[in-house]
């Protein structure tokens, strides 16, 4: 393990060397280095290897991964640029601490998922989505133009008659939902909120595609909508922040029985 006041780690007992496995063949694709980085990370995260443990040498994961040390080079490039690992040149790569990992990475998140580490950091994301939609709503009850309460509460119109519809699926609600969490960061006029939000909501426990949500459900959620809304139109700015702060409860209350949006 590296001391916080070295310069550079050393190969001796203090830093551990991750071994290299038999060959690892990967799919043939485009992005070959984007492959490796994936499938290097996701052995990262099962080896729960420590920080400070140095990577095997660029031949050798070429022979493990059987690609061209370019490619490794790639590989270790983009780990490196997601707090992943750190290059010293000359001298060998090595783990950082998993703090340092940029979550908010496909290729990290992915690795993770599945993980037992998982389950903590969409924890934590759904912690940061709380906040910042809890600022959203408030900035848009101040901010926004009749124009844009009108069009906010439209979209919650749209959410509880599809939630009203038991001819409709689970898709159709949650794209709807989808739409009004990005239309309500939109008009809050700060783009880059809208930019983190809709990144933290990718990354929720459960996916797009494997959601389902009991009729009940769909209803209180959409009545909980309704409420933001109407908040907002009227531009009451604490009632806006109540009802999304109770929304968000209320998601993560599912979060906790599994069927959270």
């Amino acid at each position: 393990m590296q001391t916080e006041n070295a310069e550079w780690p050393e190969r001796s007992n203090k830093a551990s060397t991750l071994q290299s496995r038999r060959p690892t063949p990967l799919e043939p694709k485009s992005r070959i280095g984007e492959d490796v980085a994936a499938a290097l990370l996701r052995e990262l995260v099962a080896s729960n290897a420590p920080e400070g443990t140095f990577l095997p040498p660029e031949k050798d994961l070429a022979l493990q991964f059987q690609v061209g040390r370019w490619a490794i080079r790639e590989a270790l490039s983009l780990l490196a640029n997601t707090g992943v690992v750190k290059v010293h040149h000359g001298r060998g790569t090595t783990i950082e601490r998993e703090s340092n990992w940029n979550v908010l990475s496909p290729l990290v998140m992915g690795a993770l998922q599945g993980s037992d580490r998982f389950a903590k950091v969409t924890d934590d994301l759904f912690e940061v989505r709380a906040v910042l939609e809890d600022y959203a709503a408030r900035v848009a009850a101040e901010r926004a133009t009749v124009a844009e309460r009108e069009a906010l509460s439209s979209k919650a119109s749209t959410i509880v008659a599809i939630a009203e519809n038991p001819a409709l699926d689970t898709r159709a609600f949650l794209e709807a939902d989808r739409d009004f969490h990005d239309f309500l960061a939109t008009i809050s006029g700060n783009s880059a909120l809208r930019q983190i939000i809709r990144e933290v909501h990718v990354h929720s426990p459960s996916t797009w595609s494997d959601v389902e949500l009991e009729r009940e459900d769909r209803l209180r959620s959409a009545y909980g909508h309704a409420r933001i809304a109407s908040a907002i139109e009227r531009g009451d700015v604490e009632e806006a922040r109540a009802a999304m702060t109770a929304h968000m409860e209320r998601v993560r209350n599912e979060q906790q029985l599994g069927t959270s949006h």
